[in-house]
């Protein structure tokens, strides 16, 4: 290994320490976000009232329709695996972002949102009633209905505010403060109404599933599962790759407005390979 690669990941663990240390001392306030990873991870189960079979499943849709397919209405449930949030702490927001699927035209319909009570909820099977049969939390949140021509079939893709829950961190909270609750845990979040707001499944696409965003504030330390980091897998980051260790760069006050941005291997197995001169003197080596 060369020096640059181990000062890399001396400057990687020195900063995962520094955050540790921090985290025992104070509140701090943290962003964390997951995407649906599988296709069985978001699910649109029949309910009575329309036609289709009731308590059907479909975990290979494209879509998610909020909440009617034609005459068939159904509720929809969405898994997040993995979420590295430590038991007891105080979600101060959090919304699921959808993509608009772009081929439905929207029908008003208000739609409430809540999740299943459970520590660690599983993924979805074809099993008739898998996500209906679960218990849910006694908390939810309207989501009230819209018409927004974002939602129209001009194209699909669109995620902006208008595919954007309200604030859910009241549900999550029920969730996050079961005393089995473990980091590293995955939630399920339900959704049932009224309306039409198409949006995309995982099935069309890991850049528009379903994310959930948690900005959340503790002074637990989220342990670490065995092989794993909390950061996804192929992350950007930001990092400096000129051999210098600038001054103050582990305090809370510094600014790295000069870093550069982007894809930063910073381990995974994916050999990263970096050329290194130390300059033209023997006895006084130096990256430079």
């Amino acid at each position: 290994m060369n020096q640059f690669n181990k000062r890399k990941k001396q400057l990687l663990m020195i900063g995962l320490v520094s955050l540790a240390s921090m985290q025992s001392f104070a509140q701090m306030s943290q962003t964390f976000v997951r995407a649906v990873a599988s296709s069985s991870d978001d699910v649109e189960e029949t309910i009575a009232g329309g036609t289709g079979t009731v308590g059907a499943m479909d975990i290979t849709s494209s879509d998610l329709e909020l909440m009617l397919d034609g005459t068939k209405r159904q509720i929809i449930g969405v898994k997040f695996s993995s979420l590295f949030i430590p038991q007891g702490a105080t979600i101060t927001r959090a919304y699921v972002q959808f993509s608009t699927k772009g081929d439905k035209t929207p029908i008003l319909g208000d739609m409430y949102i809540t999740a299943q009570a459970i520590d660690n909820a599983p993924t979805f099977t074809t099993a008739n009633f898998n996500l209906s049969s679960r218990a849910q939390v006694s908390d939810s949140v309207l989501w009230a209905g819209s018409t927004n021509s974002s939602w129209g079939t001009s194209g699909g893709g669109t995620a902006d505010v208008n595919q954007r829950t309200p604030n859910i961190n009241t549900v999550l909270q029920s969730v996050i403060n079961r005393p089995g609750w473990a980091p590293g845990n995955s939630v399920v979040v339900i959704f049932k109404g009224e309306g039409v707001r198409n949006t995309s499944s995982v099935d069309n696409g890991a850049a528009v599933a379903p994310k959930l965003i948690i900005e959340y504030t503790s002074s637990a330390i989220s342990p670490l599962l065995a092989g794993s980091l909390p950061v996804a897998k192929l992350s950007d980051w930001k990092y400096l790759d000129n051999g210098t260790t600038p001054a103050g760069w582990n305090t809370t006050g510094f600014t790295d407005g000069g870093w550069s941005y982007g894809p930063a291997k910073a381990g995974y197995g994916l050999n990263p390979t970096t050329t290194v001169s130390f300059g033209s003197d023997p006895n006084n080596k130096h990256i430079t």
